[in-house]
């Protein structure tokens, strides 16, 4: 469902006038805020969790604080989190600019992209719940999963750099610069 509502709900935003014209700096702005605000939101989820953890233990229903604690006291888990958002941000981040990208040269090709970017994402985490993989996973098995996410921010990163070219000589072209007729309102 990622690829339907996140991407669907980007292509919202692109047809916004200040985003359907930005230039690459400006989308992946937009992008990162776009992950960074799930990624706050995220971290306020984890961050109550923890203060009832921490101030009232007996209160969580039987079997709940193994459950919020993954059952290991390791230290190495604590990046865990981390590194995972910061996967996220770059999956939102090129997703963004395929979206906005697509707006502005017309080409779906980049939008489908994009959508099965975020749904092969959203199928491999899906899979890993519907299987039950997450429980009871070890210190090892949280690092295993976030090295199976990995290759995907990887293609993220890489997916900037190479639109960054592509935004270059796409801002070269005169048929992305928006018209230059008097003062409009933001859409």
């Amino acid at each position: 469902m990622t690829g339907v509502f996140e991407c669907g709900a980007t292509l919202a935003f692109a047809y916004i006038k200040r985003i359907r014209w930005a230039d690459y700096d400006g989308v992946v702005a937009f992008g990162l805020g776009f992950g960074a605000v799930e990624a706050f939101l995220v971290g306020v989820a984890s961050f109550v969790m923890v203060l009832v953890v921490i101030l009232i233990p007996d209160k969580l229903p039987e079997g709940m604080l193994e459950q919020v604690t993954g059952g290991t006291s390791s230290l190495l888990i604590i990046p865990a989190p981390i590194v995972e958002r910061i996967i996220a941000i770059f999956l939102h981040a090129f997703s963004c600019v395929l979206i906005v990208y697509t707006v502005q040269t017309k080409d779906w090709r980049w939008f489908w992209l994009a959508f099965w970017y975020k749904t092969a994402v959203d199928e491999i985490a899906g899979i890993m719940h519907l299987e039950n993989l997450l429980g009871d996973l070890t210190t090892l098995g949280v690092w295993v999963v976030e090295l199976v996410f990995l290759p995907f921010g990887l293609v993220g990163l890489w997916g900037l750099l190479v639109f960054r070219r592509r935004w270059a000589q796409l801002a070269q072209t005169t048929e992305v610069n928006p018209p230059v007729a008097g003062p409009t309102p933001d859409v």
